[in-house]
């Protein structure tokens, strides 16, 4: 943590994940889970990625979508 100029405390990370990416990282994750669900089950539902694209992949994309590159 560090403090700014006008005294903010900013926080900065080493590495940026999501929660599904720290729960498949620990031993057995599985167990942290309630019962019925699955780590595959997590795995299906999980959002497309929210991290930057790299060089390239905007011309991946469909011609239409919103979320195009800027």
């Amino acid at each position: 943590m560090k403090i700014d100029a006008k005294g903010r405390k900013r926080v900065t990370y080493k590495r940026y994940q999501t929660p599904l990416e720290t729960l498949s990282l620990l031993e057995k994750p599985a167990q942290y889970l309630r019962d019925g669900l699955s780590m595959k089950a997590l795995k299906r539902s999980e959002p497309p990625s929210a991290t930057p694209m790299r060089h390239g992949e905007c011309n991946k994309q469909k011609p239409n979508s919103l979320s195009g590159c800027g």
